[in-house]
């Protein structure tokens, strides 16, 4: 026993002698290039700055949808609804074009012509009587034969 712990103190002794051994300037030189070099990896500085600007951009992204109003979407579109009631009724293109005129020329309620021959066609009164008041320049024998087509529909 007593052996075995004269070589454990001469063993301790010599790695005490190692650590305190002064290292020579060529080591010391080494030992700064090899930690300089790795320390200079840009690589993953890089990737951390990557990330960091995209997760600033993913939060201004969620910021502006967030603001964002919801307008809801047109349903109704003027020109839409008059090809498709068109469609319903067999009219030909020159016939629109004449209602088209007698809508121009016809007042409305306000003093403003109709807006629209879609409504000549939604309401046959309305078309009959603007055929009836006004001197347009629309034919009228074209615009009595879509009432005939509106009514017997």
């Amino acid at each position: 026993m007593v052996r075995s712990c004269k070589i454990a103190l001469i063993g301790i002794a010599m790695m005490a002698a190692n650590c305190l051994a002064v290292p020579s300037q060529e080591e010391v030189f080494k030992s700064i290039s090899d930690n300089v070099g790795q320390s200079g990896d840009s690589r993953l500085f890089m990737i951390f700055g990557c990330a960091i600007v995209g997760l600033i951009i993913l939060l201004v992204l969620f910021n502006q949808r967030t603001k964002r109003e919801v307008s809801p979407k047109t349903l109704n579109h003027q020109g839409k609804l008059l090809k498709e009631i068109a469609r319903s009724i067999p009219i030909r293109p020159d016939e629109m074009k004449q209602l088209r005129l007698l809508a121009d020329e016809t007042p409305g309620p306000d003093g403003e012509p109709i807006a629209s021959p879609l409504s000549l066609l939604l309401c046959p009164s309305v078309l009959g009587t603007a055929i009836q008041k006004n001197a347009t320049r629309a034919n009228r024998n074209v615009l009595a034969g879509i009432r005939k087509k509106i009514i017997f529909k």
